[in-house]
């Protein structure tokens, strides 16, 4: 199943998320890829965020307010996949699409990760010329730019209801994969991840106070495939 769109998730309380969303929707435009924003769940505590979708967090389950808002707003994407019926692109506002995704088969029960993190203040990405292909990563980090099929985000999204979250989200489909499900990686990755900028954890009082950027640096990529290599400069 080919790529059909992509959603991206924006923080409407956060200017600098509405500022970067708006960069990654303008890369979806360079490369021919419809879009539809999701507007995030934002500052409530981890019971209220995932009862917001529908979902509840398990009793063992700690996480900050931040990372528990990031959880569900991607547990609303997949529901939104799932309505679509279509392979669809989740993009974290801080991702920026360099390659068409669109000539690529997509699996079923499969999580496809499409790009990784780079601190933008010392790196940059550019798309090597090779051939776009899928390959097998043991482990990779953030859920900035993943593609899933309807079935995939289905099984994620019913799980999330039935059986309430355990760890997060990248633990869940990505950096240990818990889910159970095997992930696989787009050689080269047609995305990237603005890692020098994160809000997840900001809190009200700092946004009211004009900080709404919170520079966390690149975290170690892990697993990454060849591609990345060479077009990291």
């Amino acid at each position: 199943m080919k790529v059909k769109q992509a959603l991206i998730i924006r923080r409407l309380a956060v200017p600098v998320s509405m500022e970067l969303a708006d960069r990654a929707a303008q890369s979806c435009r360079d490369h021919n890829l419809p879009f539809e924003f999701i507007d995030g769940i934002e500052f409530m505590n981890c019971d209220e965020a995932f009862e917001a979708v529908g979902s509840f967090k398990q009793p063992a389950y700690k996480n900050t307010m931040g990372n528990c808002c990031c959880h569900a707003s991607h547990i609303k994407a997949w529901r939104r996949i799932v309505a679509l019926d279509s392979a669809t692109m989740v993009l974290e506002y801080d991702a920026v699409v360099v390659g068409d995704v669109t000539d690529i088969d997509i699996p079923d029960m499969h999580v496809v990760n499409v790009g990784h993190r780079i601190d933008l203040r010392r790196h940059r990405y550019e798309l090597p010329e090779m051939e776009k292909q899928l390959v097998e990563l043991k482990r990779s980090i953030g859920t900035h730019s993943y593609i899933l099929s309807p079935k995939t985000a289905e099984w994620l999204y019913n799980d999330a209801i039935e059986n309430g979250v355990s760890v997060g989200v990248d633990r869940w489909v990505v950096m240990k994969k818990q889910s159970g499900l095997p992930l696989l990686g787009i050689d080269p990755p047609l995305a990237y991840c603005d890692g020098g900028v994160s809000t997840n954890n900001l809190t009200q009082e700092e946004l009211k106070n004009g900080d709404d950027r919170k520079h966390g640096g690149a975290h170690t990529n892990y697993d990454v495939p060849d591609g990345w290599k060479k077009g990291l400069r």
